[in-house]
C-alpha cells in the first residue's frame, strides 16, 4: 500500500476523494488519475491501467501495481522543469503493522443459523468491527475482507491479505453442532496435512509483489519465488500457533466459555494465507444460552477486547 499523499507529491498532482463513490482522484496540469475500488484497473488520463485485482483504498493509502509510477510518467504530460509539485499536508505516521480481519460468511451465505433463527454472519461482522476499531486505536492498520453484509469468495479473502502483505490474518466465526449442549471457543490453525510446498504453488503469484525484498531487491525466477514463499509458510506455521495460544489465553480471561483448544483446520482461508493466520470460533450458535450471549453487546465487546489484546501482544513481543 502506498500513501495517496506521497503519490500525489511524486507526480505533481493534487489528491481529492469522492465520499459517495469512494473514488480517489489525482489531478493537475499533467492530467488526471482515477482510483476506483469498483474497477480492476486505474484510469491514467484516458487509458485504463489493468490490474489482476480490484483497487484497494484503506486509511489514506492505495494499492498500486508494479511499475505504476513509470506508467504514469509515460501517459501524463511532462512535468514542467523546475516546478515542484503541490505541497501536501503531512499525514499521521504510517502504522508499523497491517492486520486483515475476515468476518466469516456474509451476503447469500448466512453461516450457522442459531436456535433462535439468528445468523452467524451478523455476529461475525459485529465483533470484527469492534476488533477493527480497537486495533486502529492501538495504531494498527486494519483491512476487513467485508465491511457490510456482502458475499466474498473464499479464495479472495486470503488473497487480499497476501496482496497487502499483511502481518496477521484473523478469520472470525461462530460454531454450530447437532449436540445443543456443545459450547466454548476454538482457535484453528492450518492442518499439517497441507504441505508448505503445495500451498506455495497456490499462493506464490499472489505474493509476487513482495518477494523481491527477500532476494536483495532483484527480480526472482518462478523457482526462487516458490522457494521464498515456501520458507515463509513454514516459518509462519509456528507463528500461527503462537498467535492461537495468545488468543486462547486472552479469551479465557474475558469469557465464561470453555477453551476447546487449538485445533488443526482445513479451512481455505488458513491454507492460502502466507502470513500468520488463525480462525476463531467465538462460541456455538446451536447452544441457546451461548447464542444469546453472542448477540449481547457487552459480551461482544469482551470478545473484541480479548482478541485485540492477543493480536497486539503478538505484533509487539516483549
Amino acid at each position: 500500500m502506498t500513501a495517496i499523499s506521497s503519490l500525489a507529491r511524486q507526480l505533481g498532482l493534487r489528491a481529492s476523494r469522492d465520499a459517495a463513490s469512494d473514488m480517489v482522484v489525482l489531478s493537475g496540469e499533467r492530467g488526471t488519475i482515477v482510483f476506483n475500488p469498483r474497477l480492476r484497473g486505474i484510469l491514467i488520463g484516458n487509458q485504463l491501467h489493468f490490474r489482476a485485482h480490484r483497487v484497494v483504498i484503506e486509511n489514506g493509502c492505495v494499492s498500486v501495481p508494479p511499475g505504476f509510477i513509470g506508467e504514469c510518467e509515460k501517459r501524463l504530460k511532462p512535468a514542467k522543469p523546475g516546478k515542484a509539485g503541490p505541497k501536501q499536508p503531512n499525514g499521521p505516521p504510517k502504522p508499523r503493522f497491517h492486520v486483515v480481519l475476515d468476518p466469516g460468511h456474509g451476503g447469500r451465505d448466512p453461516g450457522a443459523i442459531g436456535v433462535s433463527g439468528g445468523y452467524e454472519k451478523t455476529v461475525n461482522l459485529q465483533v470484527s468491527h469492534l476488533i477493527a476499531a480497537r486495533l486502529r486505536a492501538a495504531g494498527v492498520q486494519v483491512t476487513m475482507t467485508r465491511t457490510g453484509d456482502s458475499f466474498v469468495d473464499l479464495n479472495d479473502r486470503p488473497a487480499l491479505g497476501n496482496r497487502l502483505r499483511a502481518d496477521v490474518f484473523v478469520s472470525i466465526h461462530a460454531d454450530a453442532a447437532t449436540n445443543r449442549s456443545a459450547r466454548g471457543f476454538t482457535v484453528f490453525v492450518v492442518h499439517r496435512k497441507y504441505s508448505d510446498a503445495s500451498r506455495a504453488l497456490l499462493v506464490s503469484e499472489e505474493y509476487s509483489l513482495d518477494v523481491k525484498r527477500h532476494n536483495g531487491g532483484h527480480p526472482v525466477s518462478q523457482g526462487r519465488r516458490l522457494e521464498i514463499v515456501r520458507s515463509l509458510l513454514g516459518r509462519n506455521r509456528l507463528r500461527s500457533a503462537r498467535l492461537a495460544a495468545l488468543v486462547r489465553c486472552e479469551m479465557d480471561k474475558a469469557t465464561y466459555s470453555p477453551d476447546r483448544g487449538t485445533q488443526l483446520g482445513a479451512f481455505r482461508v488458513l491454507r492460502r494465507s502466507v502470513c500468520p493466520a488463525v480462525l476463531i470460533e467465538l462460541g456455538f450458535m446451536s447452544n441457546p444460552a451461548e447464542e444469546r450471549r453472542l448477540y449481547q453487546p457487552a459480551h461482544q465487546r469482551a470478545l473484541a477486547t480479548a482478541i485485540t489484546n492477543a493480536i497486539v501482544a503478538f505484533l509487539n513481543p516483549k
